[in-house]
C-alpha cells in the first residue's frame, strides 16, 4: 500500500510477533486441500531460518519516551491460533480480493506479519512499527525470504499507525498488541477503526477496546499464547 510504504512520520507504538503451525501430514497424504494447518510445517521451518539471530527485545528505543515500546511477541502457537480465529470470524473465501489485507499495528520485527502471509496465500500482510532497530530486523528477515509468492505479499513500514495518512479502509483482519496502551491511545485507536474499516472487518487485540456498540460488536474472547503468557486472553471484535 502506497500510503504505508511512504510513511515518513516516526511516532507509533511498538509491538511484536512470532510463528508456529501444527502439521497435518496425514491429511496431506490423503489428498486433503492445502490449508494453513497442512502447510504449517513449512511455515515454522521458514520462520526459524528467517529470524535466526534477529530479536526485537534489545532494540534501541532512545528518543521514543512518549510511546510504549516494551516488547513482547505472539508465541509460535499463537500465530497459528490468530490465523484460525481470523478465518473463523472473517473467512477469506467471503472477502473481496481488494480487502484481503492483514494489519499488525505495532509489528515489532514482523514475525506475525510474515507468519500470516505464509499461512494464508491470499492475504497481503502489513506491519507498522515505531522502533527503527525493529524495522531493520524485520527488513533483514524479509530479504532472506526465498519464496517470491510470500515476499511480494509482505509490507513493513515505519510510522505512526494513528496518523491520518495511514488508513485501514482495505483491511479485513487487524491485530493489535495493545496491552500497555494508555486510555488516550485506546480511545483514538477505537475511533480511527470505527471511521475507517469496512463491514465485517475483524479486530483481535490483547486488551479490551471500547467501541461504539452500534458500529463494532464484541464477538468472542480467545486464548492466544504470547511470550509473556501461554494463556493470554485476546478480545475479538467485528465491524458492523
Amino acid at each position: 500500500m502506497k500510503h504505508l510504504r511512504n510513511a515518513k512520520t516516526y511516532k507509533a507504538i511498538g509491538g511484536a510477533s512470532t510463528v508456529h503451525a501444527a502439521t497435518a501430514n496425514t491429511a496431506h497424504r490423503r489428498g486433503a486441500p492445502k490449508t494453513a494447518r497442512a502447510t504449517g510445517k513449512r511455515g515454522l521451518h521458514d520462520l526459524l531460518e528467517l529470524y535466526n539471530g534477529l530479536s526485537g527485545f534489545h532494540a534501541n528505543t532512545l528518543g521514543l519516551g512518549d510511546f510504549k515500546t516494551t516488547y513482547g511477541e505472539v508465541s509460535e502457537p499463537g500465530i497459528h491460533a490468530l490465523s484460525e480465529k481470523f478465518q473463523t470470524y472473517a473467512p477469506l473465501s467471503k472477502i473481496p480480493a481488494a480487502r484481503k489485507n492483514f494489519y499488525d499495528l505495532g509489528s515489532g520485527i514482523g514475525r506475525a506479519v510474515v507468519g500470516i502471509a505464509i499461512l494464508n496465500s491470499e492475504i497481503q500482510a502489513h506491519g507498522i512499527e515505531i522502533v527503527p532497530d525493529r524495522i531493520r530486523a524485520a527488513r533483514e528477515a524479509m530479504n532472506r525470504i526465498k519464496h517470491k509468492d510470500v515476499a511480494r505479499r509482505i509490507h513493513i513500514s515505519q510510522g505512526n499507525f494513528l496518523e491520518p495518512n495511514t488508513s485501514y479502509r482495505d483491511a479485513c483482519w487487524i491485530f493489535i498488541s495493545n496491552i500497555l496502551f494508555n486510555d488516550a491511545t485506546q480511545k483514538e485507536l477505537a475511533e480511527k477503526i470505527e471511521r475507517e474499516v469496512g463491514p465485517g472487518t475483524v479486530i483481535i487485540c490483547c486488551k479490551e477496546l471500547f467501541f461504539d456498540k452500534t458500529k463494532v460488536e464484541a464477538v468472542a474472547t480467545a486464548t492466544i499464547p504470547m511470550t509473556w503468557s501461554k494463556t493470554s486472553v485476546c478480545y475479538i471484535y467485528r465491524r458492523l
